[in-house]
């Protein structure tokens, strides 16, 4: 499908300043449960690398799947959380069936991200894997053939990675119970992965230079990254989390903007 880039991102960035306020609101969980998973990862020494980082930061991950979901549905429906309902009392059958697609969707948004999450973790830890056994092995040997095998080794996951980029949002048709076979026809040539790259680019590349900036003034007068004490290590990664958390609604919104008219005709199905 064709949309256009920079329309999209600017109104994803809009969505959310203008939504500020709700999202605040919805965020003060994720970003506790962020904290405290944090505060764990780090007392255990786990780098972000490591798949033992992604378990710790499992309820995190549920926690920003939860967010994101419940904004990319206030987005494409208007439904906002918490959804009114009448006094206990009053409460029939009716009133509860009416809830159950919405608890569906937000359902599989949440455990599509997760997955995603997980997925992403598991690959780039695997990437690392695979090039830290290889250059080495390249470097000390005089044979081209371990060098270029390298190579090729690197440029075949960066060709799969672009590739599979086309499912990084399909977390978001989860949240109007989208089938994944209807997404994946939405997205069947490899030139729909480079635009959701793209897209990815657009909305997040700003805030991860920022986070670069301020991280470096933040640690600069340490020098030797071994000297960081622990207290700044944690407000680092609390910083970086929130942002990561802030970056993903951005991307969320700007996906909801680009194929809105696909994923509210969904919605009334």
């Amino acid at each position: 499908m064709q949309f256009d880039l920079i329309t999209a991102a600017g109104s994803g960035y809009q969505w959310v300043w203008l939504e500020r306020h709700y999202l605040l609101k919805l965020a003060l969980l994720p970003v506790f449960v962020k904290s405290v998973c944090s505060m764990a990862a780090l007392a255990l020494g786990y780098d972000a690398q490591d798949l033992s980082y992604a378990l710790v930061m499992l309820p995190a991950f549920f926690a920003e799947g939860w967010i994101v979901a419940q904004a990319a549905r206030t987005q494409i429906t208007n439904e906002r959380w918490p959804i009114p309902m009448p006094p206990p009392e009053l409460i029939d059958d009716s009133d509860i069936e009416k809830l159950i697609p919405r608890a569906r969707a937000i359902l599989a948004c949440i455990i599509t991200f997760v997955l995603l999450k997980m997925l992403s973790q598991g690959m780039a830890t695997f990437g690392l894997f695979l090039m830290s056994h290889v250059e080495p092995q390249a470097a000390s040997s005089s044979n081209d053939v371990l060098s270029s095998t390298g190579g090729l080794i690197a440029l075949a996951i960066m060709i799969f990675a672009i590739w599979a980029f086309r499912f990084v949002y399909i977390y978001v048709g989860m949240v109007v119970l989208m089938p994944v076979r209807n997404y994946i026809k939405l997205f069947p040539h490899f030139i729909s992965s480079v635009k959701l790259l793209a897209l990815w680019l657009i909305t997040n590349v700003p805030g991860l230079f920022l986070v670069m900036i301020i991280s470096g003034f933040l640690i600069a007068p340490y020098g030797d990254p071994s000297l960081i004490p622990a207290g700044m290590k944690f407000v680092l990664m609390i910083f970086a989390g929130i942002t990561e958390m802030l970056l993903s609604l951005v991307a969320t919104a700007a996906f909801v903007a680009a194929f809105s008219n696909v994923l509210k005709a969904y919605y009334k199905k």
